[in-house]
């Protein structure tokens, strides 16, 4: 099967079941691991791409075509958005190669019938792909930045509303530019060993810069595969977002704790927590099903923890056994993504209003049920990976003025102007110390009274 095939399968079964691209593509990549690396980056690259610019391919295709995209049968809709992209976006590749090879796809899946149309608007779009016209934002701003930046305008309105234009337009841009992956290494680690391991990745073409932000964390650029970075299968570093490091690192955890991390997977926190409270601690993760845990341990065996006891379990209802026990809870709870836009393209396309507003109760739901576990003293670090007021500083608000918690500063652990802190909100396309960093929320508690 060529890659163009594959590609249309990808894009073809999220556009069919609402399946997010991310998921099938790792899938789809897994299977035919014998494709050579180019063929597996050009895929990537492809499937990314069409569901990043989704709305702006539409919008370029419906400049062409007398059927509008939202017409068209889903094969010949993605097979459209697909060829429009790598036209658009693809330098080295051959715009006519890919007008003929769309008319093959579609002769191949029995849409012959359909292929002079494939062909002519196409090749229209390759005549006028300079002459592709945008509305201006001195027109309507939020249906310019909409389509420029295939952000559907719900998301921009509620963007524009909360932190005003300049926010709002810095953020839909971000997710366009793509970022170094990032990683930490171990604290334990001997400065020997953590300059040795920097040398191998240099030795191996990959370029690694210390991140900023965090002490322990870096970025590396040219690294085809997570599972091949040097000291990765050791269990000597994680690959985690910067953003998502501070929620664990800024909770005050000690050596002894008794950490319960909520909604855990994918085990990020969960690792940071583990290498805190040591041998003499325990962290109990916990998350909805077998399956998100399992990568949790998978990961625990990979770092050398025993120290982590992994269960099942509904984050909504109060758990007994539990109840006056914990050092610190982290609330990392399930959050409508919208900081992590330029890394799960497709998370865009399914967030509204109102999927919003039932997350805040499902968030209220879990806090409530979760802040008799601590003891008196004891700390809840609050974090999502999203950027709107309702499921953030609404959320804070409510877990000081109902829940009874006090708001403590982050401490020693932020360093600068960040130990000053009880709440952080970082925002996609940053620029100084946190740029290349996702959008992240955290806020920080303690139980005084009992």
């Amino acid at each position: 099967m060529n890659e163009r095939e594959l590609i249309l399968q990808i894009l073809l079964e999220a556009e069919k079941n609402g399946n997010f691209t991310g998921v099938i593509l790792n899938q789809v990549l897994d299977k035919y691991d014998y494709l050579e690396n180019s063929t597996k980056g050009r895929i990537k690259r492809t499937v990314s791409g069409c569901t990043e610019r989704r709305l702006e391919l539409d919008h370029v295709i419906d400049q062409f075509s007398k059927t509008p995209v939202r017409k068209m049968k889903p094969f010949i809709r993605v097979l459209m958005r697909m060829s429009v992209y790598q036209i658009l976006y693809m330098e080295k590749t051959e715009d006519f190669a890919v007008c003929n090879e769309a008319v093959k796809l579609a002769k191949d899946h029995h849409f012959g019938q359909l292929s002079g149309f494939v062909n002519g608007v196409l090749r229209a779009v390759v005549r006028g792909k300079d002459t592709i016209s945008y509305p201006s934002e001195a027109e309507d701003l939020l249906k310019s930045i909409s389509i420029r930046c295939s952000m559907p305008e719900e998301i921009l309105k509620i963007w524009q509303e909360a932190y005003g234009e300049e926010k709002m337009r810095q953020m839909a841009y971000a997710q366009l530019e793509s970022r170094p992956i990032s990683f930490r290494m171990r604290r334990d680690l001997p400065k020997e060993q953590r300059q040795a391991l920097l040398k191998e990745m240099e030795n191996e073409g990959l370029t690694v810069s210390q991140h900023p932000y965090a002490k322990d964390a870096y970025t590396v650029e040219n690294l085809e595969k997570v599972t091949a970075l040097p000291g990765f299968s050791g269990g000597l570093v994680t690959v985690q977002d910067v953003s998502s490091m501070l929620p664990a690192s800024y909770a005050g955890i000690k050596p002894g704790d008794l950490v319960v991390d909520l909604c855990a997977a994918p085990g990020g926190k969960t690792l940071m927590a583990a290498e805190r409270v040591g041998d003499t601690g325990q962290v109990i993760a916990r998350d909805l099903t077998e399956e998100k845990l399992e990568r949790i341990r998978e990961n625990a065996a990979r770092m050398g923890f025993n120290n982590i006891k992994t269960q099942v379990y509904d984050g909504r209802v109060t758990d007994p056994s539990l109840v006056g026990k914990a050092d610190v809870v982290l609330a990392d709870l399930p959050c409508s993504g919208l900081g992590v836009i330029g890394r799960k393209q497709d998370i865009k396309y399914h967030v509204t209003g109102e999927s919003i507003r039932e997350l805040v109760v499902l968030q209220r739901q879990i806090l409530k049920a979760s802040v008799p576990y601590l003891k008196k003293g004891g700390r809840l670090m609050y974090s999502t990976c999203t950027v709107t007021p309702s499921e953030n500083e609404e959320q804070a608000a409510y877990i000081r003025d109902e829940l009874k918690l006090t708001p403590v500063c982050f401490g020693e652990e932020a360093g600068g102007e960040n130990a000053e802190k009880s709440l952080l909100q970082i925002f996609p396309g940053e620029t100084g110390d946190a740029a290349n960093m996702d959008g992240f929320f955290l806020a920080l508690f303690e139980k005084r009274d009992e």
